[in-house]
């Protein structure tokens, strides 16, 4: 009864993701088509026989003349056998299934990889051509404050595209920029803090005023601490 179970619902199951595959393949989307270890993995998780032993749990206990049932040992019986079974099948066989699973190889990571990478650069190329644009007919002054406008904005677009790169060093280089700029960000917060506790204690502003300009202290650090996360 166990291997049965087992066994209509491995082809069920595969039907199902097959089915539901068909349309992503169409798409053009690689290895849409489930493979065998996925569906041996959702084939054994979980318990088989829970429903069954549901339907015989509401089969009446005598007959209307009151007789006992005939028959029901066998139903609670073999019930609880293929739970028993099931569990101990999982117990077995998940881990033998699921060895090395995390360890494989994305098989859609190189095309995530050069979408994102071809969109950061699609969006380089457009901030260049709206500065150029913009800052044609502009003064010396507005032209400069538009270029660094420019450059923060670039900036972001650059970061992404260098955390992209499959050089080691290029990503080393990018994680410890940022985590120097949470530092220097963290250190300009502080040093805020320590001068307009030193402006009250000189009665310089009121309380209402350092309590007003310390929650937005706070609500600035709370945006930065949770970015870092």
């Amino acid at each position: 009864m166990a291997l049965a179970l087992y066994a209509m619902r491995f082809v069920w199951v595969w039907l199902l993701r097959w089915f539901a595959s068909r349309g992503a393949a169409k798409q053009g989307m690689a290895n849409a088509v489930p493979g065998l270890r996925t569906v041996g993995v959702t084939t054994v998780a979980g318990v088989r026989g829970a429903v069954k032993i549901a339907g015989v749990l509401s089969l009446p206990e005598t007959l209307p003349g009151g007789a006992p049932m005939p028959g029901t040992i066998w139903p609670f019986s073999s019930c609880r056998g293929v739970i028993l079974l099931s569990l101990f099948v999982a117990v077995i066989a998940l881990p033998l299934l699921l060895r090395g699973w995390r360890r494989g190889k994305d098989p859609h990571a190189a095309e995530e990889a050069l979408a994102r990478t071809m969109s950061v650069q699609a969006a380089i190329r457009a901030e260049n051509e709206m500065h150029d644009k913009e800052c044609a007919d502009l003064e010396e002054s507005a032209a400069a404050y538009a270029a660094d406008v420019t450059v923060r904005v670039m900036d972001i677009y650059r970061r992404r595209l260098t955390t992209l790169d499959d050089e080691q060093e290029s990503r080393e280089l990018a994680r410890r920029a940022d985590a120097l700029e949470f530092r220097m960000k963290l250190a300009a917060m502080r040093a805020e803090r320590k001068t307009l506790l030193a402006m009250r204690t000189t009665q310089e502003i009121n309380d209402e005023m350092l309590n007003k300009l310390m929650r937005e202290m706070d609500l600035q650090e709370t945006a930065l601490t949770a970015r870092k996360r």
